[in-house]
């Protein structure tokens, strides 16, 4: 995502990983209707503008990591309920609005470089993050 990767490794867990560059988004209100749960579509309309962009990308990346650790891509957006309240730490609530099939399931809002947002899901409560910044610089040879 402009110039930035990141990876997510696990030993014997599902994970998902998703990266954005924070950018304005005129349409989030739009396509929070249709890809958001109207708990979370009504959040992302009452921030204001300046945290709008914020939020939606928040919930965005947490939904496409949760999807991309079962394997899902981007079917079922809508089914995975989560936290875009830029105020609020990230967090998964709901699946298929099922608030116990999140319990097995860990969740991180990360900010690897300014002007970006990520989300890291894995499939444990016993984990550890690590990272680590690799730049052209600093690989060798």
């Amino acid at each position: 995502s402009h110039g930035l990767i990141l990876y997510a490794i696990t030993q014997d867990q599902r994970i998902g990983v998703d990266l954005e560059y924070l950018r304005p988004m005129p349409d989030a209100e739009q396509l929070a209707q249709r890809f958001f749960s109207p708990q979370e579509y009504a959040v992302i309309c009452s921030v204001s503008e300046e945290q709008k962009h914020k939020a939606f990308f928040q919930g965005w990346t947490s939904k496409e990591a949760y999807l991309k650790a079962i394997g899902e891509g981007l079917a079922g957006l809508e089914q995975v309920e989560v936290s875009v309240n830029p105020a609020q730490p990230t967090a998964l609530l709901s699946i298929n609005k099922d608030p116990q099939a999140v319990s097995p399931w860990s969740i991180a809002g990360l900010t690897p470089a300014p002007g970006y947002f990520a989300s890291l899901v894995v499939e444990t409560k016993d984990w550890q993050l690590s990272c680590f910044d690799y730049t052209e610089q600093s690989v060798p040879g």
